[in-house]
């Protein structure tokens, strides 16, 4: 059949949607709009390309054309909701899901996007079973399976379950194995939860090598070659704090009655927040030095480059050694400025902020040390024991003795 042909009609329409090509989805379609614009299908598949590419915008007349044809198809109404979604508005998807639902309640997808507008609306425990819902419907559903995982994390603790996840995700990946989110989901797992982040950093790159362009997918894989290096890792504590207390604001503001432990327990939080001060001002500009300098691979060097110079990446090109080097010398020389700013006796002041360093970089090993005995140990418990030998023929006795 000849893709550019109007007579390349519905049945090419389809195939493009199922294989998810959304910018030849997307051109085809505008193309039989443009010869017919009250073409029902091609409506419905431009406007899923649109909202696959995120040009929600331009989605929107072929949404509410739809729904002028038929309000009461579930179809439409489905893709109402994920519109509504991607414009950051639960509610209003949830209500078109409902109408729905009630239309074509044997509908696994619409279940799945309840689950995720319950999800959004941080009603986890209806987002759990609105996604078991969808499983039970169409358990071969690589998608589904992602969403249950997801949602089975925000109660996972310990290594244990962290190995019966990866199990999971195993077996979620048999039914799709070209799924990236699902392959980066799982290096997740091993960075965040298993300690491993050399068996993440793998899984990323396969991610990657499926989808280039996620941005995702890059930071996960910038995150996990950070984390394979203890010095910069302990450098990066101060933002691994921020990020702990946005989380706890997120958390607060889904379960408001938690600021009673806060303000029970303020003194504790006032320590912390004192420890997050003096570790931003004294491990935040190394930080962002140790990644400018030493942590940066070609790529990133490269990009900078656009903007600096071409000096930036003959930089990167010298040995590691060097740049080591350069970056403990710009390091110490931070200290030095921050300690006479602070009216502190310079040597006095490099002595104080290396030893701040150090306490943390061996808090840091012994953490990491017991995180990964911990998933080592969760790791035989659910390794099978080995068969029992078999015990050894003993050959018959000789006639001839």
């Amino acid at each position: 059949m000849n893709e550019a042909s109007p007579r390349a009609g519905g049945e090419w329409l389809r195939h493009l949607h199922i294989a998810g090509q959304w910018k030849r989805l997307e051109h085809f379609a505008a193309e039989r709009l443009a010869a017919d614009p009250d073409d029902v299908e091609a409506h419905f598949h431009r406007a899923w390309a649109l909202l696959k590419l995120q040009r929600w915008d331009e989605a929107e007349p072929h949404v509410e054309f739809l729904l002028k044809t038929d309000p009461e198809d579930a179809s439409y109404l489905k893709l109402a909701a994920f519109r509504l979604m991607c414009r950051g508005r639960p509610k209003h998807a949830r209500i078109c899901l409902d109408s729905a639902l009630k239309i074509a309640p044997e509908d696994a997808m619409l279940w799945h996007l309840a689950a995720v507008t319950e999800t959004q609306l941080h009603h986890f425990d209806k987002a759990r079973e609105m996604a078991g819902r969808a499983r039970r419907l169409d358990p071969e559903n690589a998608d589904i399976a992602h969403l249950c995982l997801k949602l089975n994390a925000l109660e996972r603790t310990g290594a244990m379950s962290a190995w019966h996840a990866v199990k999971e995700h195993e077996k979620a990946l048999a039914l799709d194995p070209g799924n990236d989110s699902l392959i980066a989901s799982m290096g997740d797992v091993f960075l965040d939860e298993l300690e491993m982040p050399e068996r993440a950093e793998e899984l990323y790159r396969q991610a990657l090598a499926l989808d280039p362009s996620d941005r995702r997918h890059q930071k996960r894989l910038w995150k996990a070659m950070q984390q394979r290096n203890f010095f910069f890792r302990t450098l990066r504590l101060p933002l691994s704090g921020l990020r702990t207390l946005l989380n706890i604001l997120k958390g607060l503001l889904i379960k408001p009655w938690l600021a009673l432990v806060f303000i029970i327990g303020f003194k504790f939080v006032l320590v912390y927040l004192a420890w997050l001060s003096a570790a931003t001002v004294v491990f935040g500009p190394p930080a962002l030095l140790a990644g400018w300098i030493v942590m940066a691979d070609m790529q990133r060097a490269s990009l900078a480059a656009d903007k600096v110079g071409r000096w930036w990446l003959d930089f990167h090109r010298l040995p590691v050694g060097v740049r080591v080097a350069c970056c403990v010398l710009l390091t110490l020389g931070f200290w030095w400025g921050l300690s006479a700013l602070l009216a502190v006796p310079p040597l006095k002041g490099i002595c104080v902020a290396m030893l701040f360093f150090a306490v943390h970089l061996v808090a840091m090993a012994f953490c990491v040390h017991s995180r990964k005995k911990e998933a080592r140990r969760a790791a035989v418990a659910m390794t099978p024991p080995p068969l029992p030998r078999r015990p050894a023929m003993t050959p018959p006795p000789s006639r001839f003795g």
